[in-house]
């Protein structure tokens, strides 16, 4: 029993404390902290997206387009990236 009581001090312990602190130094509201540039961006994103999927591929890669200028990304990339034929049956 010695050695269990060994162990909870010297590994438990110190994990618990540096996950307390981990929690504690999460960001609330990371979204609030963003840039404004970024939170426009991530809006235009989430329009492109939805005229993606109702197969307006033409103004999703525009909105893509704006995103990516005002916050190049790999995400913007790949929206620019899309081709219509990639949902389309042959």
């Amino acid at each position: 029993m010695h050695t269990t009581s060994s162990f909870v001090g010297a590994v438990l312990v110190p994990a618990l404390i540096a996950i307390s602190f981990d929690v504690r130094a999460a960001p609330t509201g990371s979204r609030e902290r963003e840039p404004p540039e970024r939170q426009d961006s991530r809006a235009l994103i989430n329009d492109a997206i939805a005229e993606y999927d109702a197969h307006h591929f033409e103004e999703a890669r525009a909105l893509f387009r704006r995103a990516h200028e005002l916050d190049p990304s790999a995400r913007t990339w790949r929206g620019i990236g899309m081709r219509r034929s990639s949902c389309t049956t042959t």
